[in-house]
């Protein structure tokens, strides 16, 4: 091993107290400098108060006289610095306990005594320890807190604190006097070191991080500051540094490495946050989302990037109690990206921490929800038409079967009252009473007939009909209707397709909406009627029972409109916004039944002050075809003698068909229901004429009794007689052309002209 020079004491003093705060030098026994440490402790304003004044001003009376002997014999020649305790005189006269490190220094040819002091009081544990001069340097290096390595010039060990013994399980004698990175390195490292070294002893101060070995063979990371110091002439005689144990510090570093590279191949976006709400990660999923690029993010408040700051979240109560509990708040939201386009997300928030375990921020996972919400909305709109189809559906059943029964009870309200009115003599005075009844019965009948088109369970006569002529058609009574008040405007396609319809029941449609139109336009206003050949395409009549191929109907007005809601419920039964006694209600609800009956669709767009438009769409015929009627006019002496086999399951209105028939000289035979009607036609031996039957009836209905009857008595005709029809031979009550049919309430006049026009058809 090269012999190496020793680094003596007061080498090792001199760089120590270079590096403390309080230092006087004095040169004779005089004050030549003082450092303002020095001033703040001897409670000094003004240096020039003590420059140039004896040194034993400082001392206390009863020290001075020792302190002076021991800095004498300093200058003859002591090589360690002298180490010593005493009372110092402070500017006010105030005495405190002092710790003098004195070193001799030249400058010049000038030999100077330069002394650094520290206050005792804040050390005294440290005081009772110390023994000699040795023990108290070590104590000063051990107060610093760190792990001290001084090595000489060749990088031998000098000195090491009991810090660093501590870090690496050495001892005292393993370390001092040999090469320290022989001891704490593996011999692939010291090459490395030793340049480093270099460029310490070339006055450059360096700070790294390396790895160093234990005594039992581990490692562990440490943070280095190494420092060269000089002798008195200022030559580099070796270095000291300054160790500490950063392994944690540099897994977590290496942890957060890790996950950073981790979080950057996630797909999904990951942003995360300080407490301050800016951005400090930003990964690829959120550069593809939002379209900031990483180093556009770093740095700026999220709210200023997507519109949304999570810290906002966090700050609500009971968001900060579900991140307590379960350390993650899920939540759903609406976002910006770079090019202002919204996205809809959902959001996944967590706390991030420090090595502390205090909350520095917090970390967002975003999932791109826009098509998902999408398809729910869609997925809504369908349950919400679904919903809305099967209570318009169960609303129509209920309006049928009321309709139905109450057809019943009308046509023996009105058949009796009819009756009723042929025995009484035109001055009678009962006659305008019995009137006034048969009155109220036939506006009851045009309720139920509202009713029956509202559940689609009225009989239709379809023929196939031009919609621009049924419009023409209408015009003059439209004006007339609406007022001069309100403009009327038609707008009808060119070669319009043909319709199949009940020309009568389209009528209705007609005048119901423009009725509506002109109570929404009490001030005056523009009522539209249009009509058009349309291909419905899936984005005007998505979700709609629309035929693909259509006619639309179009009648809008520039009347008050309507908020969503009323448009909601506009087309159930009794339903309606108009004051008590101006409105049934059924206006629109008989224009949705007509409309569905028909195979068609309607919907309407309205806006409050902006208006209404209702679209019906009904199904276009491929070509015109020519349909006749066979219409008798009424006959003088609508009765006759033949025999009729009558089928009716309610009896009042069996009753009373039964006593209108015979009373016209008709034989008549009466059953109850189907099965009945057959074995009567089976008994009975002469001809039976005409089937006069109800369509629906239990245990065989009407459509299958016609049927059967017809293969016993080929030449028997049929007419059929109902509230409403909702038998399954009968599609939604379209009878088949030729089909006789008489729709209750009827009259007895009514009925009495109807058998006679089928018997002599």
């Amino acid at each position: 091993m090269p012999k190496r020079p020793n680094l003596s004491d007061a080498q090792v003093l001199r760089f120590v107290a270079d590096s403390t705060d309080a230092t006087m030098v004095e040169a004779d026994e005089r004050i030549v400098a003082v450092n303002q440490p020095f001033l703040s402790l001897y409670r000094y304003l003004n240096p020039e108060v003590l420059l140039g004044q004896p040194v034993s001003v400082l001392y206390a009376d009863d020290d001075s006289d020792r302190v002076l002997e021991i800095k004498r014999r300093q200058l003859q020649g002591g090589s360690a610095p002298a180490i010593f305790e005493f009372q110092g005189k402070c500017g006010d006269g105030t005495l405190i306990g002092l710790e003098a490190f004195v070193s001799v220094s030249q400058v010049d040819g000038q030999v100077l005594l330069v002394t650094v002091v520290r206050d005792t009081s804040e050390r005294k544990k440290v005081e009772h320890t110390l023994r000699n001069s040795e023990g108290r340097l070590r104590a000063a290096l051990e107060s610093l807190g760190e792990g001290l390595l001084i090595t000489d010039i060749q990088d031998v060990v000098q000195f090491v604190s009991n810090r660093m013994l501590a870090l690496t399980g050495f001892t005292l004698q393993e370390m001092v006097g040999r090469a320290a990175f022989e001891v704490l390195l593996p011999p692939g490292e010291r090459e490395t070191v030793i340049r480093r070294n270099h460029a310490q002893l070339l006055d450059t101060p360096e700070r790294y991080q390396m790895r160093l070995f234990r005594r039992d063979g581990s490692s562990f990371w440490a943070a280095v500051t190494a420092v060269p110091f000089r002798d008195s002439d200022g030559a580099i005689v070796g270095t000291l540094r300054s160790i500490t144990d950063i392994t944690e510090r540099k897994q977590d570093e290496e942890r957060m490495k890790f996950q950073a590279v981790v979080l950057s191949q996630v797909r999904e976006p990951i942003v995360a946050v300080d407490n301050d709400g800016l951005v400090s990660y930003w990964n690829q999923g959120a550069e593809d989302l939002y379209g900031f690029k990483f180093h556009q993010a770093l740095g700026r408040p999220l709210k200023e990037l997507i519109g949304y700051d999570c810290l906002e979240a966090v700050a609500n109560e009971r968001v900060s109690a579900v991140l307590i509990d379960s350390g993650v708040w899920h939540e759903e939201g609406a976002h910006r990206k770079k090019d202002g386009e919204a996205v809809s997300v959902e959001l996944s928030i967590g706390p991030l921490k420090d090595v502390n375990g205090e909350c520095c921020g917090y970390l967002t996972v975003i999932r791109d929800i826009t098509e998902r919400q999408s398809a729910a909305e869609v997925l809504r709109q369908k349950e919400e038409q679904l919903r809305q189809s099967q209570k318009m559906e169960a609303i129509g059943k209920l309006a049928g079967s009321v309709a139905h029964d109450f057809n019943n009870l009308l046509t023996a309200i009105l058949g009796y009252t009819e009756l009723l009115l042929r025995r009484l003599d035109r001055n009678d005075p009962l006659r305008s009473d019995v009137e006034e009844i048969k009155r109220s019965g036939i506006r009851a009948s045009d309720l139920t007939r509202q009713l029956l088109a509202f559940s689609r369970k009225q009989v239709l006569q379809p023929q196939i009909l031009d919609l621009n002529a049924v419009v023409l058609g209408m015009d003059k009574m439209l004006r007339r209707l609406i007022g001069a008040h309100i403009e009327l405007v038609t707008v009808l396609q060119p070669g319009l397709a043909p319709i199949k319809a009940d020309r009568g029941q389209i009528e209705q449609v007609i005048l119901n909406l423009a009725l509506n139109a002109r109570d929404a336009m009490a001030a005056g206003g523009k009522l539209t009627i249009e009509t058009a050949n349309v291909d419905a395409e899936p984005s005007t009549l998505r979700g709609t029972s629309a035929p693909e191929r259509c006619v639309m109907l179009v009648v809008s007005d520039t009347g008050c409109g309507m908020d969503a809601e009323t448009q909601a419920r506009i087309f159930e039964p009794f339903y309606t916004t108009k004051r008590q006694g101006e409105g049934t209600g059924l206006g629109l609800s008989t224009v949705y039944g007509i409309i569905e009956q028909s195979g068609g669709h309607i919907r309407v767009e309205s806006e409050l002050l902006r208006g209404t438009t209702f679209r019906s769409f009904l199904p276009r015929e491929a070509v015109w075809k020519e349909t006749s009627t066979s219409i008798r006019g009424e006959l003088d002496l609508p009765g006759g003698t033949e025999t009729i086999l009558l089928v009716e399951d309610d009896t009042i209105v069996k009753n009373l068909v039964h006593q209108i028939l015979t009373r016209t000289g008709y034989r008549v035979l009466a059953a109850h229901h189907g099965a009945e009607a057959l074995r009567v036609a089976i008994q009975h031996q002469g001809p039976i004429h005409l089937l006069l039957t109800d369509v629906v009836m239990p245990l065989m209905g009407g459509r299958d009794l016609a049927k059967r009857l017809r293969e016993l008595r080929k030449g028997t005709k049929v007419l059929f007689m109902s509230g409403y029809t909702d038998d399954a031979g009968i599609h939604l009550g379209a009878l088949e052309p030729g089909t006789a049919f008489i729709q209750k309430p009827f009259t007895p006049d009514s009925l009495s002209r109807k058998v006679r026009d089928i018997l002599d058809s």
